[in-house]
């Protein structure tokens, strides 16, 4: 039988930095322009953070918490193997 893989979480900062993206908060609203975060820092300059749209500027830690995926709810959790075999019959 061929081995599972192995789930690791998604890291979705690293994952729209890369493409070159920018981000919007859909509880907030706010768009995080990471796009020109990457563009300055790939000429070579310090930007003061990563630019929204309200004006304000956000830390690359920040916004790697901002990104977190929350913890799964337990009422929703897939069922575990012996579960899966119990409730089949």
């Amino acid at each position: 039988m061929a081995e599972a893989r192995r789930k690791h979480p998604m890291k979705s900062f690293e994952w729209v930095y890369g493409m070159g993206c920018n981000w919007v908060d859909v509880t907030t609203g706010i768009m995080y322009y990471i796009q020109e975060y990457k563009e300055a820092k790939d000429r070579g300059e310090t930007p003061n953070g990563i630019r929204t749209s309200t004006g304000e500027y956000v830390s690359e830690y920040k916004m790697k918490e901002l990104m977190e995926d929350p913890e799964p709810d337990p009422r929703y959790a897939p069922e575990t193997p012996a579960e899966h075999r119990r409730n089949r019959k």
